[in-house]
């Protein structure tokens, strides 16, 4: 299926001045600025302004070019209102690309952000991988997910080796991203506290051993349903 959007939802790179086109009109017929401003009866550095953009296109002034040039007052005043709405949109577009930007790079501190690039869990478009962020760690904003993180710094975690350097932020994020998966998974068989500890044993196990673990971790699932089952 196609996918539908609305002319007023694309915003343009740049915006376009109607003084461009006077331009243009000016270029195709042979004339000059000086001789259009006379016959606008204006000052030809205020014309200037106008087709370099510094200027805006009045009411007065559309009805001048509409007489001189023979192109409709409404157009000139049409082009002038596309133009200040490119504008002002270009400059919100602007202003929430840095606003990610700064948000992205407050989340790369306390996220393991290769981690997830490997897993294919975020992309190039930074406002669609803060979402994603937000979603797998529980949090609506920034400030939420650097409150969490500080909550759990100081958890002691499960390692294999005293040997062996645990990285706080590798561990955090694999954590919510292990409970953000598994919140999808549909799980019918009901869970005993009886089987608590020893389900903490087999995992622990298993993560020891550290061989295919995602597999061997599915396996023994598998199998603890047909015991409880």
């Amino acid at each position: 299926m196609a996918t539908k959007f609305k002319l007023n939802d694309c915003v343009p790179c740049i915006a376009i001045h109607p003084g461009e086109i006077i331009k243009d009109e000016l270029d195709a017929r042979e004339m000059k600025q000086k001789e259009l401003a006379s016959f606008m009866g204006m000052p030809t550095s205020v014309l200037n302004d106008i087709i370099k953009g510094r200027r805006a296109i009045t009411p007065e002034v559309a009805v001048l070019l509409q007489e001189i040039l023979s192109i409709d007052a409404s157009y000139w005043l049409s082009l002038q209102n596309q133009y200040d709405i490119d504008k002002a949109n270009i400059n919100t577009k602007i202003i929430e690309r840095k606003r990610n930007i700064e948000i992205w790079k407050i989340i790369s501190q306390y996220c393991s952000i290769k981690c997830f690039e490997k897993l294919n869990i975020i992309g190039t478009k930074i406002s669609e991988n803060i979402k994603t962020i937000y979603s797998i760690f529980g949090v609506t904003s920034v400030e939420e997910l650097i409150t969490l993180y500080s909550q759990e710094k100081e958890v002691s975690y499960f390692k294999k080796s005293e040997r062996l350097k645990s990285e706080p932020i590798n561990i955090f994020s694999w954590k919510h991203y292990v409970f953000y998966e598994s919140s999808k998974i549909q799980c019918d068989t009901k869970f005993s506290n009886d089987n608590l500890n020893n389900l903490i044993d087999e995992l622990n196990h298993l993560f020891v051993i550290n061989k295919d673990t995602i597999d061997t971790t599915k396996k023994f699932y598998h199998d603890m349903e047909l015991n409880l089952s």
